[in-house]
């Protein structure tokens, strides 16, 4: 349990840009509760379904680099609303 404190109180230093994160809402670039949240909300599920991790942003094939593909399209391209954590207000708490 000691590493997952050091985890939490260091995480802005070990991944400044939350590209390792998994927390409720967006971990990265995208606004949890502006119009491309939702977006985040699509991908989390995607890497669920299909076993992916952050790891898989580097997978050149496969099921999670389409969840990666699909989520840089709809931010892109799309503006399908805030998160869930919005209403839950649970953005940025870590999935457990």
């Amino acid at each position: 349990m000691d590493w997952l404190l050091f985890e939490e109180k260091n995480q802005d230093e070990i991944d400044p840009f939350g590209l390792i994160r998994d927390n409720y809402g967006c971990d990265a670039v995208v606004k949890s509760c502006g119009n491309k949240g939702r977006c985040c909300d699509i991908h989390d599920t995607c890497y669920k379904r299909h076993g992916c991790s952050a790891i898989s942003w580097f997978c050149l094939w496969g099921n999670c680099r389409k969840c990666n593909l699909d989520v840089m399209a709809c931010v892109v391209r799309q503006n399908p609303g805030a998160s869930s954590c919005c209403l839950a207000k649970n953005c940025g708490q870590a999935r457990l």
